[in-house]
Protein backbone atom coordinates (compact mmCIF):
# COMPACT_ATOMS: atom_id res chain seq x y z
CA UNK A 1 0.00 0.00 0.00
CA UNK A 2 3.16 1.85 0.46
CA UNK A 3 4.50 2.12 -2.94
CA UNK A 4 0.80 2.61 -4.15
CA UNK A 5 0.50 5.97 -2.11
CA UNK A 6 3.43 7.61 -3.55
CA UNK A 7 2.58 6.60 -7.06
CA UNK A 8 -0.53 7.93 -6.31
CA UNK A 9 1.52 11.32 -4.67
CA UNK A 10 3.59 11.45 -7.97
CA UNK A 11 1.35 11.31 -10.09
CA UNK A 12 -0.51 14.06 -8.55
CA UNK A 13 2.28 16.14 -9.16
CA UNK A 14 2.05 16.00 -12.56
CA UNK A 15 -1.45 16.48 -12.79
CA UNK A 16 -1.87 19.06 -10.67
CA UNK A 17 0.92 20.89 -11.69
CA UNK A 18 2.34 22.29 -8.27
CA UNK A 19 4.96 21.53 -5.86
CA UNK A 20 3.90 18.63 -3.27
CA UNK A 21 5.90 18.06 -0.24
CA UNK A 22 5.44 14.55 -0.29
CA UNK A 23 7.73 15.04 -4.00
CA UNK A 24 9.50 18.25 -3.21
CA UNK A 25 9.84 21.34 -1.06
CA UNK A 26 8.65 24.58 -2.21
CA UNK A 27 11.02 27.22 -3.73
CA UNK A 28 12.75 29.73 -1.69
CA UNK A 29 10.64 32.53 -3.72
CA UNK A 30 6.81 33.43 -3.00
CA UNK A 31 4.41 30.50 -2.36
CA UNK A 32 4.18 27.19 -4.22
CA UNK A 33 4.79 27.75 -8.35
CA UNK A 34 4.15 31.62 -7.33
CA UNK A 35 1.19 31.73 -6.16
CA UNK A 36 0.72 29.55 -3.30
CA UNK A 37 -1.48 26.89 -4.76
CA UNK A 38 -2.87 24.34 -1.74
CA UNK A 39 -1.23 20.77 -2.13
CA UNK A 40 -2.99 17.84 -1.88
CA UNK A 41 -0.75 16.71 1.64
CA UNK A 42 -0.58 20.60 2.74
CA UNK A 43 3.10 20.73 3.25
CA UNK A 44 4.14 22.32 0.59
CA UNK A 45 3.83 25.95 -0.44
CA UNK A 46 6.48 28.19 1.41
CA UNK A 47 5.60 31.92 2.27
CA UNK A 48 7.13 34.72 0.29
CA UNK A 49 10.84 35.36 1.46
CA UNK A 50 10.65 37.70 5.04
CA UNK A 51 13.45 40.52 5.11
CA UNK A 52 12.47 41.13 8.75
CA UNK A 53 14.33 40.97 11.71
CA UNK A 54 14.33 37.33 11.91
CA UNK A 55 14.73 35.07 14.88
CA UNK A 56 17.88 34.73 17.10
CA UNK A 57 19.46 31.52 17.27
CA UNK A 58 21.73 30.79 20.14
CA UNK A 59 23.27 27.60 18.52
CA UNK A 60 23.25 28.26 15.17
CA UNK A 61 24.00 25.49 12.94
CA UNK A 62 24.80 25.42 9.06
CA UNK A 63 23.02 22.90 7.40
CA UNK A 64 24.13 23.30 3.91
CA UNK A 65 27.57 22.95 4.78
CA UNK A 66 26.97 19.25 4.42
CA UNK A 67 25.55 17.25 1.54
CA UNK A 68 21.68 16.93 1.79
CA UNK A 69 21.96 13.13 2.21
CA UNK A 70 24.21 13.94 5.12
CA UNK A 71 21.66 15.74 7.00
CA UNK A 72 20.40 12.69 8.53
CA UNK A 73 23.12 10.74 9.99
CA UNK A 74 22.87 7.08 9.79
CA UNK A 75 22.65 6.62 13.28
CA UNK A 76 19.53 9.01 13.55
CA UNK A 77 17.99 7.03 10.63
CA UNK A 78 18.41 3.73 12.76
CA UNK A 79 16.45 5.18 15.46
CA UNK A 80 13.70 6.11 13.31
CA UNK A 81 13.45 2.90 11.78
CA UNK A 82 14.15 4.01 8.46
CA UNK A 83 16.63 3.07 5.81
CA UNK A 84 20.53 4.58 6.70
CA UNK A 85 21.04 5.71 3.11
CA UNK A 86 18.67 8.67 1.36
CA UNK A 87 18.36 8.96 -2.19
CA UNK A 88 19.17 13.02 -3.24
CA UNK A 89 16.09 14.48 -5.37
CA UNK A 90 16.08 17.18 -7.82
CA UNK A 91 12.88 19.75 -8.08
CA UNK A 92 11.58 18.94 -11.49
CA UNK A 93 9.03 21.70 -11.39
CA UNK A 94 11.06 24.15 -10.27
CA UNK A 95 14.90 24.09 -10.60
CA UNK A 96 16.06 26.88 -8.36
CA UNK A 97 14.69 24.80 -5.13
CA UNK A 98 17.49 23.41 -3.43
CA UNK A 99 17.74 19.34 -3.42
CA UNK A 100 16.32 17.33 -1.15
CA UNK A 101 17.07 13.74 0.19
CA UNK A 102 14.63 11.19 0.56
CA UNK A 103 14.57 8.27 2.81
CA UNK A 104 12.62 5.50 1.14
CA UNK A 105 10.04 3.18 2.94
CA UNK A 106 11.24 2.73 6.42
CA UNK A 107 12.59 -0.92 7.49
CA UNK A 108 9.03 -2.50 7.97
CA UNK A 109 7.46 -0.21 4.90
CA UNK A 110 5.24 2.53 6.59
CA UNK A 111 6.99 5.50 6.71
CA UNK A 112 9.19 7.48 4.64
CA UNK A 113 11.46 10.93 5.31
CA UNK A 114 12.49 13.93 3.05
CA UNK A 115 15.10 16.11 4.24
CA UNK A 116 15.98 19.59 2.76
CA UNK A 117 17.74 22.65 4.04
CA UNK A 118 17.31 26.49 2.57
CA UNK A 119 19.66 29.57 2.65
CA UNK A 120 18.29 33.18 2.83
CA UNK A 121 14.65 31.58 4.34
CA UNK A 122 13.58 32.80 7.49
CA UNK A 123 10.92 30.52 9.96
CA UNK A 124 9.62 34.92 10.45
CA UNK A 125 8.63 33.88 7.17
CA UNK A 126 6.30 30.76 8.31
CA UNK A 127 4.72 33.22 11.29
CA UNK A 128 3.99 36.19 9.33
CA UNK A 129 2.26 33.67 6.43
CA UNK A 130 0.20 31.15 8.58
CA UNK A 131 -3.06 32.25 7.94
CA UNK A 132 -2.29 30.43 4.93
CA UNK A 133 -2.02 26.81 6.41
CA UNK A 134 -5.02 24.64 8.32
CA UNK A 135 -2.71 23.80 10.87
CA UNK A 136 0.26 25.71 12.07
CA UNK A 137 1.76 25.37 15.29
CA UNK A 138 4.99 27.36 17.08
CA UNK A 139 7.31 24.69 18.72
CA UNK A 140 11.12 24.48 19.93
CA UNK A 141 13.18 21.65 18.42
CA UNK A 142 16.05 21.32 20.84
CA UNK A 143 16.03 24.75 21.78
CA UNK A 144 15.57 26.18 18.03
CA UNK A 145 11.97 27.83 16.67
CA UNK A 146 10.16 25.70 14.65
CA UNK A 147 6.62 24.87 12.95
CA UNK A 148 4.19 22.95 11.80
CA UNK A 149 2.68 24.06 8.61
CA UNK A 150 -0.03 21.92 6.47
CA UNK A 151 -2.50 23.11 4.61
CA UNK A 152 -4.22 19.91 5.26
CA UNK A 153 -4.45 18.21 8.83
CA UNK A 154 -1.69 15.55 8.39
CA UNK A 155 -3.61 12.92 10.15
CA UNK A 156 -6.37 12.72 6.82
CA UNK A 157 -3.27 13.64 4.69
CA UNK A 158 -1.04 11.01 5.84
CA UNK A 159 1.99 13.66 5.53
CA UNK A 160 3.49 16.35 7.80
CA UNK A 161 5.48 19.11 7.27
CA UNK A 162 8.22 20.78 9.90
CA UNK A 163 10.51 24.10 9.23
CA UNK A 164 13.27 24.70 11.87
CA UNK A 165 15.83 27.44 12.01
CA UNK A 166 18.73 26.36 11.88
CA UNK A 167 20.11 29.59 12.35
CA UNK A 168 19.16 33.40 11.38
CA UNK A 169 18.89 33.23 8.10
CA UNK A 170 18.48 29.05 7.39
CA UNK A 171 15.36 27.07 7.20
CA UNK A 172 15.42 22.88 7.24
CA UNK A 173 12.30 21.29 6.11
CA UNK A 174 11.68 17.61 7.12
CA UNK A 175 8.11 16.17 5.57
CA UNK A 176 7.33 12.55 7.24
CA UNK A 177 4.85 10.54 5.05
CA UNK A 178 3.01 7.29 6.82
CA UNK A 179 1.41 3.84 5.04
CA UNK A 180 -2.27 4.39 3.57
CA UNK A 181 -2.97 1.88 6.06
CA UNK A 182 -2.07 3.96 8.83
CA UNK A 183 -3.33 7.50 7.73
CA UNK A 184 -5.35 8.56 10.77
CA UNK A 185 -3.96 5.42 13.13
CA UNK A 186 -0.04 7.36 13.12
CA UNK A 187 0.75 11.21 13.23
CA UNK A 188 3.15 11.93 10.58
CA UNK A 189 4.16 15.52 12.73
CA UNK A 190 5.98 13.16 15.51
CA UNK A 191 8.30 11.41 12.83
CA UNK A 192 8.82 14.53 11.11
CA UNK A 193 10.01 16.67 14.07
CA UNK A 194 11.60 13.66 15.53
CA UNK A 195 14.12 13.77 12.16
CA UNK A 196 14.88 17.19 12.65
CA UNK A 197 15.82 16.54 16.55
CA UNK A 198 17.93 13.14 15.87
CA UNK A 199 19.58 15.27 12.67
CA UNK A 200 20.66 18.67 14.39
CA UNK A 201 23.65 17.71 16.34
CA UNK A 202 24.98 16.42 13.59
CA UNK A 203 25.06 19.30 11.54
CA UNK A 204 28.68 22.00 11.57
CA UNK A 205 28.33 24.73 13.91
CA UNK A 206 27.73 28.00 11.82
CA UNK A 207 30.87 30.53 11.87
Amino acid sequence: MSKIRHLFLAASCLVLGVVLAACSFGSSGGGVSGNGADSEDGVNSTPPFSKGSGVDVSTPKNATGVDVCELLSPEAATQLGIKPSGERRKNDLDPDVEDSCKYGDSLDGDLSVSLAAFDDRQIASYYENKAIYKIFEKISISGHSAVVAAKQDPMKSGTCSVFLASKRDQVVGSVATVAADDTGKKDPCVPAKKALKLSLPSWPAAK
